[in-house]
Parts: structure tokens; sequence; C-alpha cells
């Protein structure tokens, strides 16, 4: 189910800050491993991000991984709006139903097709 969220400036919208104070939970032991390829310039920028934060490489590279997974995971469970789209659906919502042609041929419908117990 998705949630609609709203925003008065999404370019203001702000992501949660580097390690260790946003560490994910690091007490518990790893039970699988994820093995991957990278670029030797890559692994140097985060040998050197690792050691400028004194982290274990490993872990801040889950940190990194399970940070930008949550927030990957977040940003699909919710839609951002403008406060005057969000203001008007509102508005709209809260007006009494004003049913058409066509839902009105629906119901008539219903009435010969359904039959009541």
């Amino acid at each position: 189910m998705r949630e609609i969220g709203v925003a008065e400036n999404p370019e203001t919208l702000t992501t949660p800050g580097p390690c260790p104070d946003n560490c994910p939970d690091m007490t518990r032991a790893a039970a699988t491993r994820l093995e991957f390829r990278i670029r030797p310039e890559a692994k140097q920028r985060i040998l050197q991000a690792a050691d400028l934060l004194a982290l274990p490489v490993g872990d801040f590279v889950r940190s990194a991984a399970e940070t930008r997974a949550e927030q990957v995971i977040r940003n699909t469970a919710s839609t951002l709006v403008p406060i005057d789209f969000f203001e008007a659906l509102l508005r709209a919502l809260d007006q009494p139903a004003r049913p058409n042609a066509a839902l009105k041929r629906a119901a008539r419908r219903r009435r010969t097709v359904v039959q009541p117990r």
C-alpha cells in the first residue's frame, strides 16, 4: 500500500546522515554473505571513507548498503506531492459524491443483475 506524503519543497528533502551516527545495529552477527566486484578506484574511495570514519571496511559498506536499501524502500512506499495538489485532493474528497451517468446506469444494472437475498 502506497502512502501519500506532502512536500512543501521537494528540493529541501535530506537523507539520513553518514555513519557512525546513522549506522544500523552492528552488534548482531552477520549470517549471510554478499559479494560483488567493483572498479579499483571505487574500492580506493571506499577504503578511504571507511578509514576517515575509523570503521572496518565491511561495516562501512554494509551500513551504506543497508541505509540505501531502507531509503529506496521508504521512497517507493510513499509519493510526495506539492502541498497545493494535496490540499486540492483533500477538498475534492470532502465534497459530496456526485454520480455521473455511467455510475447511474451501473447502479440500475446492478439491481437487475444482482438479486437480493
